[in-house]
């Protein structure tokens, strides 16, 4: 487990940015533990995103992304 450092950062700006702390050497990013997220697209619609399924290419370009593919509104983590 992975967990945000800075006080300032959010689980989903952990999650959409470089989200690399000093543990990561150990256990890994922290986008490592989503399993499923609710993304808002440009187009208005609601979608979840896992790793198998109609949306998985979606689910994998999440990390690092900064948000350029939509907004995450849920996101559901392993602990």
């Amino acid at each position: 487990l992975v967990v945000p450092e800075l006080r300032t950062i959010t689980v989903g700006g952990a999650i959409v940015g470089i989200g690399v702390e000093s543990s990561s050497f150990k256990n890994g990013f922290f986008h490592e533990g989503l399993l499923e997220a609710d993304i808002l697209l440009a187009s208005g619609d609601v979608i979840t995103v896992k790793p198998t399924g109609e949306y998985s290419d979606l689910f994998k370009a999440i990390p690092n992304s900064l948000g350029s593919f939509g907004y995450l509104l849920r996101l559901r983590m392993r602990l």
